[in-house]
């Protein structure tokens, strides 16, 4: 790991931004979520799945489509953002580490995202616990090809699994949704496991 004193030169996000994303400043404190504000990008922690330190962070600018992580070759595949406030209840998967605050900034509290939609065997190993895992990867041609192979899998492993409803929402992920719609996905996820824990 690396020194969390390293964190110590970004700040929280301003107000202005965290309106544009419809995110609260309680949320994204919990979730950890800072600001760098000569380079004006997100700055999402990515911690060991074990002991919380630090391994390093992503960078996703406000502007454009910038990603960068530090270290490079940090091994975000290896753990969940948002693992150290991870639902052992319902947990909530996503691909955006911002999606993770914003189900948080709705009283959604406990979600972790994967970095994108592709769930490593170690990722599964970190939220395979939760009593009730709800996956929302993003409406997207990606996403959907991701959840399709991840029910497969599940089925035949014999693992519920629940999936985000979209039906009637036109956006790709619940960082464009409003509180109505992401709660309505929510409450309304499918499983084809015929029976509920």
């Amino acid at each position: 790991g690396m020194s969390e004193a390293r964190l110590a030169v970004y700040t929280t996000p301003p107000d202005i931004e965290l309106k544009k994303r419809f995110l609260t400043r309680d949320a994204v404190e919990k979730c950890g979520v800072l600001w760098d504000e000569k380079n004006t990008a997100w700055i999402l922690p990515i911690r060991d799945p074990l002991d919380f330190s630090l391994w390093g962070w992503q960078e996703k600018g406000a502007r454009g489509r910038f990603f960068r992580n530090q270290p490079q070759g940090v091994k975000k595949s290896r753990t969940v953002f948002g693992v150290e406030v991870m639902s052992t209840e319902t947990l909530v998967v996503v691909e955006s580490p911002l999606d993770v605050a914003r189900l948080a900034s709705v009283g959604v509290k406990g979600g972790v995202a994967t970095y994108g939609c592709n769930i490593t065997n170690d990722q599964w190993n970190v939220i395979r616990g939760a009593d009730r895992i709800i996956l929302a990867l993003d409406n997207d041609q990606a996403g959907i090809v991701a959840s399709d192979n991840i029910l497969k899998l599940c089925r035949e492993a014999g693992f519920p699994i629940w999936f985000f409803k979209y039906d009637g929402i036109d956006v790709k992920d619940v960082g464009a949704m409003s509180k109505s719609e992401i709660l309505s996905g929510l409450n309304e996820a499918w499983s084809l496991m015929g029976y509920i824990k």
